[in-house]
């Protein structure tokens, strides 16, 4: 019987070990120094030499001639090694030799000193597959193993093996060999063979082999069974049942050109020619590896490719964003994950390129999230309409400004004397005599600039009291603190505004504050009567007095109280506090309240005008969202 081509072409010394050079060098080093260890571990992927170093360094350590390292496979030793005549060089598989008994067994004979050799060597293959029992039972003559015992381990997931038992041994990483490697080694077995090999057949061989020289072996042994005169990649391919990288660079072209008709109908030829849908899937992730070092590697990565091959991969790529090649990859790992636990193999494949076809940039993904948020927030403004009318009155009044309803309806009354201070609630002490004639409206100085080094605080405003003799003007008082009152309403969030200054008269009597409004600012009137109490609280807070707010409601005056505040006509001159009289006549405290509310009661056509039109339903209209108006 002709052995196999793996087995007949197995290292014999450390010099034929291919893409394992510096675990070779460590281990002929140990053999020329006599710097042995008593247990080791071989870890790697499959057909990466584990086993085959193993038994050679088993030889090696024997050999009465040895040569650099290496044994001469001549000697009686290794002879009898080789033919597996001794017993000193055991090989044991811990797939079925994994239990405690086993170990038991294994302890009971390694303390007897070898018959024939200098060192009684125990390869244990596939280690990881002892139970935890026999690793304990192992773990003993490990810790304290006599002169001429050694353990070789080998193992393809070092990770199972117990701590206790990896701190106690000399590890080695065995890496995956690369492919320029594997296909030199198969140039030089179909040279040895006879067999005639085109460099792109051995190429196909080599990545299909993925690491493994032993696998690439077998594959070769497979293609040689066909009898070609002259194995090409088409051969290599139809007996693999792979599609080769000219199917799956035409596969890749479609789909990154996102021709969804053209990638299916190739994906259905494919597997109609018989081609396994899990190894098209393993086959393209090894495709898009490469897409992935060409577009991020460039051109000083060197590639086991070929070079008219790197440069069709680079035009290909050229305009695809990275971020497309990794969601691809993502797809692939996720199919050949679900392609293992599933039956449909071909359905998930013809699934798998259409996403890839259909493919969602992240900035698409992006805008959309965006649209999805707006949306949101325009339902959740639904859902509160106050709310929104809110916000689109303060976007209004950032935008226009205050309305000018104000100054119009109520202008501030130029005196001919000179200004007074601006009173405080410490600044100016209450005479004993109010004056009974309609109190004069002062206006506030423009206090004169300060240096910036010394910052002085601005004073607490004081709402006017109606019983006071400096009393003001309510509406007065209102005109010079607007700005202030409504940074302060609206960081209470309390009320837009827009709100604040649609009233149409304030009337002040005691320790309470009277708001009404004309029959056109219904509106505005309905929404600050249900926040009476807020307004009181923030009113009070920002004068320092206990207030409270009524909202549409008219001051019921007494006979000690002041008439309904107005704005007074300007006077001549404004009598000195200190030189008040006591009385005056009855006469003349009826006539000035009188003339006050005629100034006010006539206005202008244009004030009248602005009353009127200045945010009306119109205006309101416009900046209401609409579809909040088309909702209702």
């Amino acid at each position: 019987m002709q052995k196999a081509l793996y087995r007949a072409y197995r290292p014999q010394t450390f010099d034929e070990v291919v893409g394992q050079d510096a675990i070779v060098t460590a281990l002929k080093n140990q053999i020329m120094t006599g710097q042995i260890g008593h247990a080791y571990l071989f870890a790697g992927t499959r057909g990466t030499g584990k086993t085959s170093c193993a038994k050679i360094f088993a030889r090696a350590v024997n050999c009465l001639d040895s040569h650099d390292g290496n044994p001469c496979n001549a000697c009686a030793h290794c002879r009898a090694i080789l033919d597996e005549t001794t017993m000193d060089v055991v090989e044991m598989d811990a797939a079925s030799n994994r239990g405690i008994d086993d170990i038991r067994e294994l302890r009971e004979t390694v303390i007897y000193p070898p018959a024939q050799v200098r060192y009684k060597v125990y390869i244990i293959d596939e280690a990881h597959m002892i139970t935890k029992e026999a690793f304990n039972a192992l773990l003993k003559i490990m810790e304290e193993p006599p002169s001429h015992l050694i353990f070789i381990l080998a193992t393809t997931e070092p990770e199972r093996i117990p701590a206790t038992i990896l701190s106690r041994v000399q590890r080695y990483e065995f890496k995956r060999i690369e492919p320029e490697v594997i296909a030199k080694r198969l140039a030089m077995v179909a040279e040895e063979q006879q067999l005639r090999i085109t460099p792109e057949a051995l190429q196909a061989l080599a990545l299909a082999a993925n690491g493994a020289l032993r696998d690439a072996l077998s594959l070769l042994d497979q293609v040689m069974a066909m009898g070609e005169t002259t194995i090409t990649e088409e051969v290599v391919d139809r007996v693999l049942g792979t599609a080769g990288w000219v199917s799956l660079e035409e596969l890749t072209r479609d789909v990154l050109a996102d021709r969804l008709t053209a990638a299916m109908a190739y994906a259905h030829h494919l597997l109609e020619e018989g081609k396994e849908a899990g190894t098209l899937i393993s086959e393209w992730m090894q495709y898009f590896q490469q897409l992935l070092l060409v577009k991020g590697g460039g051109a000083s990565l060197a590639l086991p490719i070929a070079k008219a091959e790197r440069e069709a991969m680079e035009a290909m790529v050229a305009d695809v964003a990275l971020s497309r090649l990794l969601d691809s990859i993502d797809v692939l790992v996720e199919t050949d994950v679900l392609l293992r636990k599933s039956d449909a193999a071909e359905t998930l494949f013809l699934a798998t390129v259409a996403r890839l076809v259909d493919y969602t940039s992240p900035k698409r993904l992006e805008s959309r999230l965006a649209a999805v948020e707006a949306k949101l927030q325009m339902v959740e403004r639904w859902q509160s309409p106050e709310k929104a009318v809110q916000e689109a009155i303060d976007k209004k009044w950032l935008a226009a400004g205050p309305p000018a309803a104000i100054a119009t309806r109520a202008p501030a009354p130029q005196p001919e004397t000179a200004p007074q201070p601006k009173h405080a609630p410490t600044a100016a002490p209450k005479p004993k005599h109010a004056p009974t004639a309609a109190p004069k409206l002062q206006p506030t100085p423009t206090p004169a600039p300060q240096s910036a080094s010394t910052p002085q605080p601005a004073p607490t405003p004081a709402m006017p009291s109606s019983g006071s003799a400096s009393a003001i003007d309510p509406l007065a008082w209102y005109r010079d603190h607007a700005s202030e009152w409504r940074k302060f309403v609206v960081g209470k969030k309390i009320v837009a505004p827009f709100f604040l200054d649609r009233f149409d008269k304030i009337e002040v009597s005691c320790s309470e504050v009277f708001v009404t409004f004309a029959p056109e600012n219904a509106m505005q009137e309905g929404v600050l009567k249900g926040k009476e109490k807020e307004l009181s609280e923030a009113l009070s807070e920002f004068t320092g007095k206990p207030w409270k707010v009524h909202i549409g409601e008219v001051a019921h005056t007494t006979p000690n109280s002041a008439a309904p505040a107005k704005v007074a006509p300007p006077a001549t001159a404004a009598p000195s506090p200190e030189k008040v009289p006591e009385k005056v006549p009855e006469k003349a405290q009826t006539k000035a309240p009188e003339k006050a509310a005629e100034s006010v009661a006539q206005p202008s056509p244009a004030q009248e005008k602005a009353k009127t039109e200045d945010w009306t339903w119109q205006e309101l209209q416009r900046v209401i969202p609409p579809e909040l108006l088309e909702k209702k």
